[in-house]
């Protein structure tokens, strides 16, 4: 089957096959391509796959699937120089503070990121609990529903997370998100308003009222990790 042709892996050759696209990949470019699946399932734009669909529940960043319960294990190491890691079978050890920028060679930004929202984060050993950028939103709704999942929506703000979980136009861009898929980006700063935000909105031709609260309603524990 797909799925079987998908979960074998190669390991004399170091390589792996895409569970969504079923195509051969060197194990450290999992978590950039699998990136891109999710992205364009999130954005619902269509791809034709030869394996299986992306996961709807906060998909694992390195496989694409949901409901594993050694996906859902996701952490950020502690310290200045921490490193993501999950128990994911197609875990790979990448450059952690790079996967923070999208660039050409490597434009997906999905890597695990903390929660600021206070008690959120968790701690296992010398860890910190994480999530998947690209999940953030979804996190975020189902965690914590007080919160803005986006900057945009109702809720409370904690802006250094919404920025941190921001994908910008030039990462939907780079992977193949058409221009009337992406979303509305919020920008604005720790200072901005209410009214700010709704002027923006309205200038997107978006007819909402919807009442925001900035950051410093909502104050976010920084934690130590770069």
């Amino acid at each position: 089957s797909h799925q079987a042709q998908a979960a074998h892996d190669t390991r004399a050759e170091g390589s792996t096959r895409c569970y969504q696209c079923l195509k051969k990949l060197k194990k450290g470019e999992a978590r950039n391509h699998v990136g891109a699946h999710i992205l364009k399932a999130m954005r619902g734009v269509h791809e034709n796959l030869h394996g299986e669909p992306v996961g709807n529940i906060m998909p694992c960043g390195f496989c694409g699937r949901s409901n594993i319960t050694a996906c859902q294990q996701i952490y950020i190491r502690k310290g200045q120089r921490g490193q993501a890691t999950s128990n994911c079978p197609r875990a790979h050890d990448f450059q952690y503070k790079a996967s923070l920028t999208s660039t050409a060679s490597m434009p997906s930004t999905n890597t695990p990121i903390l929660c600021t929202i206070p008690g959120c984060t968790g701690t296992v050993g010398q860890s910190y609990t994480a999530v998947w950028k690209y999940n953030l939103p979804e996190h975020i709704k189902t965690q914590q529903p007080d919160y803005s999942c986006d900057g945009v929506e109702a809720g409370l703000v904690v802006t250094d997370l919404i920025q941190t979980g921001l994908i910008s136009i030039g990462e939907e861009t780079r992977l193949g998100i058409p221009a009337d898929s992406i979303p509305f980006k919020p920008d604005f700063g720790v200072n901005s308003t209410t009214t700010e935000l709704q002027g923006q909105r309205r200038e997107r031709g978006k007819r909402s009222n919807t009442s925001i609260s900035t950051a410093a309603s909502a104050p976010s524990k920084r934690l130590r990790v770069s």
